[in-house]
């Protein structure tokens, strides 16, 4: 009697136990309970938005006298109620401050995923409002520490206090400031895989260095715009190569280009500058000296492939399939005479994937019979296999 008692009672345990898991995976209850959070978190939020404007004048209720929040004429202003500047003010000053809309987020994101709304990655959701809710009270408190004597709103709560102060026994303010710092890169690392090409970007200096050959560059061709050209003087020589005269005119001013007649000068080079005169080429650009450019030196590490990557088959001849090349035969022959065409011979030509059939036509028959019927004959053998 007792082995039959004990196997009910775990019959009943077991069927129990799968009656709750069945009812927990019900969508209904998904729908429920993901309603009822976005609901609570809705109005989560109206009570801290609430707390920052009647905060203060709810202080002295919600501290010293908290048997006055359970009565009708609490005189409580936080739009929420009593009960929702209760919360406020505990989630706020004494947990994490103001990071705790993140619960908020959190909340709604839960519910909306398990109302189907929209789909989201609940664990990488999860681990980044835990992340921020703690790291930004951390922040808080470190920087706002000495704010929260004269302010009814703990910044970074009581956890941020209480951990920014055993930080700064440890290890100081440099290394609490350094600790907050790698914590903030590592999540958004996590985040996303770009902020490492930003990190890597920011520690290399040759794009700082590009940057001052550019701007460098750039100064030197604006100081040459502005430097005069120099233009030969006339010392009063006749050998002058050209002379330009000028006619002004009511508007405008255009310049005419003569050239006088002279059968010696006309066989020498014009010459701008007389021959005393030497070009000043001191100013000038010179770019440094570049060599070709060998493109096998951006990729020094690269070796080429190896043909051990190929792979090797053992077996180089194709195997001929007899039958089925019969096969085949008959069912071109079959039909085409369907069609009235007779076959003088057919050629098969077997390749690795394809097999190429050469027909020839039996004497007396027309090719452009054959070219007629050429779709009929086509949609047959297709149908056919």
């Amino acid at each position: 009697m007792t082995k039959k008692n004990l196997e009910k009672t775990t019959s009943q345990s077991s069927s129990f136990g799968s009656d709750f898991i069945a009812f927990l995976k019900n969508e209904t209850f998904h729908f429920i309970t993901g309603l009822l959070l976005v609901i609570f978190s809705v109005y989560l939020l109206l009570a801290l938005l609430s707390f920052f404007s009647t905060g203060a004048a709810d202080q002295s209720i919600v501290e010293s006298n908290p048997e006055l929040l359970s009565s009708i004429h609490n005189g409580v202003k936080n739009y929420a109620g009593s009960r929702g500047a209760q919360l406020a003010s505990y989630l706020i000053n004494d947990c994490f401050g103001i990071s705790v809309f993140f619960l908020v987020v959190l909340g709604v994101v839960t519910g909306m995923h398990l109302m189907q709304v929209h789909t989201f990655n609940i664990r990488k959701w999860f681990v980044c409002c835990l992340f921020l809710l703690i790291w930004i009270s951390v922040f808080l408190g470190f920087f706002f520490m000495d704010y929260y004597k004269d302010s009814f709103i703990y910044w970074g709560g009581m956890h941020g206090y209480n951990a920014s102060i055993w930080l700064l026994s440890q290890v100081g303010a440099p290394g609490t400031v350094m600790i907050l710092l790698a914590a903030g890169l590592c999540f958004l690392i996590y985040v996303s895989t770009k902020t490492i090409l930003l990190i890597r970007r920011f520690f290399d200096m040759r794009h700082i260095r590009r940057r001052e050959k550019i701007i460098a560059r750039h100064r030197k061709l604006k100081e040459k715009e502005r430097v005069p050209e120099k233009t030969p003087e006339n010392d009063g020589s006749e050998d002058v190569g050209m002379t330009f005269e000028t006619t002004a005119l009511d508007d405008d001013v255009s310049f005419i280009v003569s050239q006088p007649k002279n059968e010696k000068e006309e066989d020498t080079p014009f010459n701008a500058l007389s021959e005393n005169q030497e070009y000043d080429n001191e100013d000038t650009y010179q770019s440094p000296e570049t060599q070709p450019y060998n493109p096998t030196l951006d990729l020094e590490n690269y070796h080429f492939p190896t043909l051990d990557l190929l792979k090797f088959y053992d077996n180089r001849e194709l195997t001929i399939n007899m039958d089925e090349q019969k096969a085949n035969k008959e069912k071109i022959t079959n039909t085409l005479r369907s069609f009235g065409i007779e076959i003088g011979t057919i050629k098969a030509t077997v390749g690795p994937t394809v097999t190429l059939y050469e027909i020839t036509p039996a004497q007396g028959v027309r090719i452009s019979k054959i070219r007629n019927l050429e779709d009929d004959i086509a949609l047959s053998l297709s149908a056919l296999g």
